[in-house]
């Protein structure tokens, strides 16, 4: 599946941000607990984390923990994050 797939994209409570299909809000909320440790010592709250984690599964991004930690370390309009 292609990353930004608009098709995918579910109803969203901030219409700038794309939000999961309900059935793919658990894998989001699965990931963005799986990443928390990591992103938060690198200055991200939960809620941020959260986010971005509905944004990376709404536009079509597959992948585990890392794939995902390194897709929010690429993204221009997040913190910058250092290398872990």
């Amino acid at each position: 599946m292609k990353p930004n797939d608009e098709t995918k994209a579910g109803d969203s409570d901030d219409p700038v941000l794309p939000q999961p299909k309900d059935t793919e809000v658990e894998s989001a909320r699965l990931l963005a607990n799986e990443a928390a440790p990591v992103l938060e010592t690198k200055g991200l709250d939960r809620e941020a984390i959260r986010r971005l984690a509905d944004t990376f599964v709404a536009t079509g991004h597959e992948g585990d923990t890392e794939r995902f930690v390194r897709w929010v370390r690429e993204r221009k309009d997040s913190p910058p994050l250092s290398q872990a």
